[in-house]
């Protein structure tokens, strides 16, 4: 599985003074973490319909 992490190079205090491809890898890992907490936000969302489902048939 990949993470979703990057490592920043050491003289990189900020986004603004990283360099073009490690400020590209910081947005494609943010989006990346966007989509999967999406997903993840979706499946908590059908769980709990599904357990209120039961709930409501017992």
């Amino acid at each position: 599985m990949k993470t979703d992490r990057v490592r920043l190079r050491e003289d990189s205090l900020s986004p603004e003074d990283a360099t073009g491809p490690d400020l590209e890898a910081l947005k494609i890992a943010k989006a990346k973490q966007d989509i999967s907490h999406q997903e993840l936000d979706k499946w908590i969302a059908a769980a709990i319909a599904e357990l209120s489902d039961r709930e409501r048939a017992a």
